[in-house]
């Protein structure tokens, strides 16, 4: 039995980016060369993102070696291309800080780390007995 296949290529959106607005179909390119849309509105612009965690503390502390990762330039492992670029770090790209502070932070205990490798009602209900104190 054959089977009819059509293929079609849909091209990307242009979408807008920085100011004055520059449309770009790639969003890399667009963030690296002139930042984000957001830019266009002034003062309602952010200088600084604020990120708040809640997990259990293993999780916390992999999020916070990731977000500071992002600060930084990170080189790509291939030949820079389209297919591959490099990123310029968060405040270059996005034209603001990212603040992460142990006070946004909220570590959501071992116990109830426990109760979510569960399944299903299990899961549910030792969720529920946590919220009543009980394990």
């Amino acid at each position: 039995m054959a089977l009819d296949i059509d293929i079609a290529e849909v091209s990307p959106l242009p979408l807008e980016f920085g100011e004055p607005a520059v449309t770009f179909a790639d969003p890399r390119t667009g963030l690296t060369l002139v930042g984000p849309l957001s830019l266009r509105f002034g003062v309602a612009h952010k200088n600084q993102v604020r990120v708040g965690l809640v997990g259990p503390p293993e999780m916390l502390k992999l999020a916070c070696v990731w977000f500071d990762r992002t600060q930084r330039p990170l080189p790509v492992a291939h030949p820079e291309s389209p297919m591959y670029v490099a990123y310029p770090g968060f405040e270059s790209a996005f034209r603001s800080q990212l603040a992460l502070s142990r006070s946004w932070q909220l570590d959501i205990g071992e116990d109830l780390a426990y109760a979510l490798l569960k399944q299903g009602r299990e899961r549910f209900e030792t969720v529920g007995r946590l919220r009543r104190g009980g394990r």
